[in-house]
């Protein structure tokens, strides 16, 4: 059985106008939560720490009016697709 490559995690961004950043960036793998350390709280909630591994951070900085709409966009070719629109 040939798993074959594993693409990265590319994210974008479309909506306003980008002032800061670029459309698309490529952020490579996320570790996930096995290598993540965590904490159980009460109720059996896992909460990952703050600085977790499966995290990775992109900023923009967008210009647009009150009421535009953001919408922010990941994908990898195995895991699918994502996406949260954010009204400015």
């Amino acid at each position: 059985m040939k798993l074959g490559k594993n693409e990265p995690v590319k994210v974008s961004i479309s909506g306003g106008e980008i002032v800061s950043g670029k459309q698309c960036e490529t952020v490579g793998d996320l570790s996930g939560y096995s290598r993540t350390r965590s904490g159980v709280f009460f109720y059996g909630n896992i909460s990952t720490s703050m600085n977790a591994p499966a995290k990775k951070k992109i900023s923009w900085i967008i210009k647009g009016s009150e009421g535009d709409a953001v919408t922010v966009t990941a994908c990898q070719q195995k895991a699918g697709t994502a996406s949260a629109e954010i009204v400015l």
